[in-house]
């Protein structure tokens, strides 16, 4: 989910580091235990709370909805059967009947409704709630105007499902597979109140896993095989042991010594091992982007804005600060994401303004915003804030370089601190820029188009532009039904947002990884990211 500060924050929402100096003493058990490496805290593990991609990939694996994500497919969870209208606005879902909780209760239809209308009701302040907005009176009661009960969802029976839209959305299936859709254990929410998805103690779940020994705080947690899970029996791991490991060199000698299955390499790292064998490059539905703060004094001025985009040099970032397999931007949309009539949104959108380098032009705009905010000539200070991990780190001091000897009298200062303090200060709009990343919730542009949305919690900038909302929101309306009216309006969007500066794309990441051999049977999705389900060791 994804995720501000009175100067340039430069943020990383991306698998952000916050490690450790943990060395154990050798690999956790028998030949059924995965030994895998994160490079954030787990926050949470209430599927209603969750902003960070740590969080989520825990969610992904303890948590399951009516779809879950396989290999470039989408795979049948606990719907059984789906049928739509011929409008296309009302879904029917048929439920498995030996779906069950962590805690050997059934997981009904009921569940499914109370996690809806959790997710839209205003009291949870569930970040990812816009993504429910397609549902009939989603809107409304976002806004207070109608109470979460009149949501657009109903269980007539105990195993039956059913959603109402308010406009066709060719990507529900999709959407569906995430975790902001899964069901909640209303009885355990109630039971634990605000401490609910806070320790594995206080969660109920209904995945192939469940969480256990996660105290909330610490950086290293075991799940577990779930004994109530519907396909326990092509679950072939008893657990897998994470740990948070925030140092690559760390995190290389523990893969090394064979005390961890999985490790996620340096820039440096990946050069030197991109010929091992069990070298892995991930390619992520995901970008990473500058969000500017247009409340700050200087990038209020669409020309200050653009000159610090023309500024950086992408391919810079990717060969020489990267070199891990990530690629250049086209637009704020990943290349190969959506593709329409053989065309591909990233292309489609593109810019002059959205990822050029050009140095003098850098410079022009620079001088020429200045002069119309009337600080031509003064000395401008910004802070550029990342997380502590050593890529971010690397991208911050190429950003601050290539800002500083570009643009004059330009000072920009670094601040890298951990991933939580950094999301909390993006949330409260705490700062000037933002480097972060956002990654996919399902296959379709609009999961990007919709962070810059009014009312977009993600809208971390708070840049607002009457003609982009217009659009976005035909997209998803008037126009949902015509596939080609709905990409001219989503391509009309992004080339806005794009040419006003409203967001400075950086890269499209890739994940440089070395992975086991030992490991059999690993699903990962660029949307989706690891399944763990039907992984085995040999």
């Amino acid at each position: 989910m994804k995720k501000s500060m009175k100067t340039v924050l430069l943020t990383t929402t991306a698998f952000a580091m916050t490690g450790m100096a943990y060395c154990p003493k050798a690999r956790a058990d028998s030949g059924k235990t995965l030994n895998w490496s994160v490079q954030s805290d787990l926050e949470t593990l209430d599927p209603q709370q969750c902003v960070d991609s740590t969080s989520g990939q825990m969610l992904n694996n303890v948590c399951e909805g009516l779809y879950r994500h396989g290999t470039n497919r989408l795979e049948k969870a606990l719907a059984k059967s789906s049928k739509v209208s011929k409008d296309g606005l009302t879904w029917t879902f048929k439920l498995r009947k030996d779906g069950r909780w962590s805690n050997g209760d059934k997981v009904t239809a009921n569940d499914f409704v109370y996690a809806f209308q959790r997710a839209v009701n205003p009291k949870t302040n569930d970040s990812n709630a816009n993504l429910f907005g397609s549902i009939k009176n989603a809107g409304d009661i976002l806004k207070g105007k109608k109470k979460p009960n009149e949501l657009g969802v109903s269980a007539p029976d105990n195993y039956t499902f059913v959603v109402h839209l308010s406009a066709k959305v060719p990507y529900f299936k999709s959407l569906l597979a995430g975790y902001p859709f899964a069901p909640v254990n209303q009885n355990a929410v109630e039971k634990y109140g605000e401490k609910y998805g806070t320790a594995a103690k206080y969660t109920v779940s209904n995945g192939p896993f469940v969480m256990k020994t996660w105290t909330g705080s610490q950086q290293r947690w075991n799940l577990e095989k779930n004994s109530h899970y519907w396909d326990r029996k092509h679950v072939r791991l008893d657990k897998v042991h994470v740990m948070v490991v925030k140092e690559a060199s760390t995190g290389y000698n523990l893969y090394q010594t064979n005390k961890l299955d999985m490790v996620t390499l340096s820039n440096q790292q990946a050069r030197n091992l991109k010929n091992n064998p069990e070298f892995v490059t991930r390619e992520q539905g995901r970008m990473d982007y500058l969000s500017l703060n247009v409340n700050n004094e200087y990038l209020k001025n669409r020309n200050v804005r653009l000159a610090l985009g023309y500024a950086l040099n992408r391919k810079d970032m990717v060969n020489k600060v990267l070199g891990n397999g990530s690629k250049t931007p086209l637009s704020g949309v990943p290349q190969d994401f959506m593709t329409f009539k053989g065309k591909d949104f990233a292309k489609a959108s593109h810019t002059e303004n959205a990822t050029t380098y050009d140095k003098k032009k850098a410079q022009k705009l620079w001088n020429k915003g200045l002069k119309e905010l009337g600080k031509s000539g003064q000395k401008v200070e910004l802070t550029l804030l990342g997380d502590d991990d050593d890529t971010t780190k690397a991208l911050n001091e190429y950003i601050q370089s290539a800002w500083q000897t570009t643009l004059k009298n330009l000072t920009v200062n670094v601040q890298c601190m951990p991933k939580t303090q950094r999301i909390a200060r993006m949330m409260k709009h705490d700062f000037d820029v933002v480097y972060t990343s956002w990654g996919a919730d399902f296959n379709d542009a609009s999961t990007y188009l919709n962070l810059q949305a009014r009312g977009s919690n993600y809208n971390f900038g708070q840049w607002d532009n009457d003609e982009y909302n217009k659009l976005f929101e035909a997209s998803a309306t008037t126009d949902a039904g015509n596939n080609q009216k709905r990409w001219n309006d989503m391509v009309k969007a992004e080339k806005l947002l794009l040419n006003d500066g409203g967001i400075l794309p950086t890269l499209q990441p890739a994940n440089a990884t070395m992975l086991k051999k030992r490991v059999k049977g690993l699903v990962y999705n660029p949307v989706g990211g690891y399944n763990w389900k039907g992984v085995y060791l040999k």
